[in-house]
């Protein structure tokens, strides 16, 4: 009830205040497991695509926000993961797991923090591993104007327009092989193939950075 009261509000707000654009909403299933990422340069990134998605997503957030006081009792009720900022969080992994063998949508921004200059950066190393464990199709998003309506260091969102694009879904079965753990390389190529769909609807084909995080081994 909190989730979808939620969506009824943000989705006025977005559409009055942003000028919200939506792109390919056909794109979004109806059914089954996927695994939502998209770019990430603003607070405001999973508000604006849970407001058009109609289905539930549970997005992977933070433990020091998921915990903070003042929304504890929020995120827990739209259904957020919490994560730890340092280190492989073990027990998230598996929630995220568990969710997509439910059939659910988790959401995820593969680049891990908000961009500092609205720029994309190269993905974490575990959105690849996830993706390449739960074997779940990947519906990327690209939003542009969320930098300029909200950047890293503001207090109060400006009234710019925002678009979302929404691609069609994709699989890393290519990268797959079941008898073994995803190496680190295939991590990182995996890692690449979604921010390169990324990039192609956000707007920035070919300006991704060439240095990549490290793998999970």
């Amino acid at each position: 009830m909190v989730y979808k009261v939620s969506q009824l509000i943000v989705r006025a707000f977005v559409a009055v205040y942003f000028r919200l654009k939506v792109e390919g909403l056909e794109h979004v299933p109806r059914e089954g497991a996927y695994l939502v990422v998209a770019n990430h340069t603003s607070f405001l990134d999973p508000m604006f695509i849970c407001s058009v998605v109609p289905r539930v997503i549970h997005y992977i957030t933070y433990a020091f926000f998921y915990y903070h006081r003042a929304i504890h009792w929020y995120c827990k009720r739209v259904f957020c993961i919490p994560i730890k900022k340092e280190g492989n969080d073990i027990a998230t992994f598996k929630q995220t797991l568990r969710l997509l063998k439910q059939g659910e949508l988790v959401g995820i921004f593969p680049e891990g923090a908000r961009s500092q200059t609205g720029k994309l950066s190269r993905a974490q190393p575990g959105v690849a591993l996830i993706a390449l464990k739960a074997g779940v199709p990947i519906l990327p998003v690209g939003i542009q104007g969320a930098y300029e309506a909200f950047p890293v260091g503001s207090r109060f969102p400006k009234p710019s327009p925002v678009t979302l694009t929404f691609g069609k879904p994709f699989s890393l079965d290519d990268f797959l092989n079941h008898d073994q753990k995803p190496t680190g390389e295939v991590q990182m190529r995996a890692a690449e193939r979604i921010m390169e769909k990324i990039a192609g609807l956000c707007g920035q084909q070919g300006e991704l950075p060439t240095h990549a995080p490290p793998c999970i081994e």
